[in-house]
């Protein structure tokens, strides 16, 4: 996708000037170590590459070694429409079959509003100038597409909450939270988009 210059972690925020430092890049997760399996660990940035053999383990641990079947809803656009073939490619490789329920525009908003899609979402979520709120992993907006109600994760959020307006407390807060948020696997990021903002002076 993107010609291999697309953006592997863009969630909960985009690696943007404004909040840089609120930010952690992948190449300082590879000393953040979660065990996965009894006697298998692996670095919060390895969750990130691909692993076929080590995914079926994970799957067989979890009873789904032969695989399963999902319902995932998707805005029929095809730049979404292409991110998430190459989805549903690699999870057959590991036994998910995955079903793309492709609807309007308006049908996606409402459902992911509502809370109403039966299994997936393959959607959207706040952007940087909310991420000390923390909607996009707490609380009970829809841009929490994942119903994510995690104490520790509340506890930063709070945390970021009375910080503010101080911007540098906020963004070193949001920046210690971002391996504990990413171990837990809340949303499955697929590349991002690079994009540019241009305008006349």
């Amino acid at each position: 996708l993107y010609d291999g210059q697309g953006v592997r972690l863009y969630w909960p925020i985009w690696d943007t000037p404004e909040v840089h430092d609120a930010y952690v890049p992948l190449s300082e997760l590879d000393d953040d170590m979660i065990q996965v399996l009894p006697g298998k660990t692996i670095s919060v940035a390895d969750l990130f590459s691909r692993n076929v053999e080590l995914a079926k383990e994970l799957l067989a641990a979890a009873d789904y070694a032969d695989g399963f079947k999902a319902e995932i809803l998707v805005y029929n656009y095809q730049f979404d429409l292409d991110s998430i073939q190459a989805v549903k490619a690699m999870l057959a490789d590991v036994g998910i079959e995955l079903t793309l329920k492709t609807v309007d525009y308006a049908t996606w908003t409402a459902q992911w509003a509502l809370g109403t899609y039966n299994e997936l979402l393959y959607g959207s979520w706040s952007g940087v100038a909310t991420y000390f709120k923390g909607i996009n992993w707490s609380g009970t907006s829809m841009f929490n597409a994942s119903n994510v109600d995690d104490p520790v994760l509340n506890g930063y959020r709070d945390q970021m909450l009375a910080a503010y307006p101080d911007e540098a407390k906020c963004q070193q807060i949001h920046a210690e939270m971002m391996p504990y948020l990413l171990e837990q696997c809340y949303g499955i990021q697929t590349a991002g988009a690079l994009f540019y903002i241009l305008w006349w002076d």
